[in-house]
């Protein structure tokens, strides 16, 4: 999107939008650069909107940018407590998926936590690392 031109409907749709606290840091690295504020709703957006512009542009910004998507937006299946409530909820799910298809007597019974991590872990992490692959842009600057 060129400089100075602003999706209107944003500040519309988003009504907390210009207040929020990406939308004042945006603000307030323009008063920095010695500008004047931006004092209506949709300057602030669009103030948001050019740091977006401005950071995506940069190789080190958008490296950042994408280190804290991944970060927030992934599964850490590195973390021990969700493995198990992935490897859990995957075979309550096979369980379920079998009784209503009739089969419920072949399925197999694990017993404990220790047992469904086995069978599921190498899934969950061939999964994890086949999506990391495949994020937007991922050839764009390389790895983070």
């Amino acid at each position: 999107m060129p400089k100075g031109e602003l999706p209107n409907f944003l500040h519309e749709k988003y009504a907390d939008l210009p207040g929020s606290p990406p939308v004042e840091s945006a603000v307030r690295k323009v008063i920095r650069q010695g500008k004047p504020g931006p004092q209506s709703k949709e300057a602030r957006v669009e103030a948001y909107m050019d740091r977006l512009e401005d950071i995506t542009e940069d190789e080190r910004g958008f490296r950042l940018l994408k280190y804290k998507l991944l970060g927030r937006f992934t599964i850490n299946v590195q973390d021990q407590e969700t493995l198990d409530k992935i490897a859990g909820g995957l075979y309550e799910s096979e369980k379920r998926i079998a009784i209503e298809q009739g089969h419920g007597a072949s399925i197999a019974r694990l017993e404990s936590q220790g047992d469904i991590n086995q069978k599921y872990k190498p899934l969950i992490l061939e999964k994890s690392r086949t999506s990391k692959s495949r994020t937007p842009q991922s050839e764009r600057f390389g790895a983070y």
